[in-house]
């Protein structure tokens, strides 16, 4: 198997791991697809380093760190910034419990879409990229107090049900 073959059966094989080993470090979908192409960008450059039969995915969920800690730096002018002990206790409950995290994941989904559609709009402007609340106030011809405040009454719904159906899971 040639050098390019290796690297895209591995790459293939974790891709989705590192993509949600990201998106746990990321405040949403698109950043984190972004931070991914940059991750995937520098495992095929640095590939050569990799030595063939040790830790493929351990390999990359660093360099996706790595890059997660850049992205952070380059928002230090935001007002929700996350501290290194932080980010790397994230990283490390993703790493160590990977299937927690998927699970988390797909039960906020499903609690998404139990949300009524003008809460889901809303946290759809709020936290897409470039969203604040000030924005979402606008789009959706709110104020921002009534934007901060749907907003923790939809968080709390979420955690709820997020909490419900996690708990459901490990009774069946």
């Amino acid at each position: 198997m040639s050098q390019s073959e290796l690297f895209v059966e591995l790459l293939t094989r974790h891709h989705q791991r590192i993509f949600l080993f990201i998106l746990s470090l990321v405040p949403n979908q698109s950043e984190a697809e972004e931070i991914l192409q940059e991750t995937n960008l520098v495992l095929w450059r640095k590939f050569e380093e990799f030595e063939p039969g040790t830790n493929f995915k351990a390999w990359a969920f660093r360099v996706a760190y790595l890059k997660v800690q850049k992205y952070w730096e380059r928002q230090s002018s935001d007002r929700l910034r996350f501290n290194e002990a932080f980010l790397q206790r994230v990283a490390e409950m993703a790493v160590e419990k990977p299937d927690t995290v998927d699970r988390r994941r797909e039960a906020l989904d499903r609690c998404l879409d139990k949300l009524p559609k003008k809460d889901r709009d809303m946290i759809r402007c709020r936290y897409r990229v470039g969203g604040s609340v000030k924005a979402a106030a606008e789009e959706l011809g709110r104020t921002t107090h009534a934007i901060y405040k749907a907003l923790a009454r939809a968080r709390r719904m979420l955690h709820d049900c997020v909490r419900v159906k996690l708990a459901m899971e490990e009774r069946s």
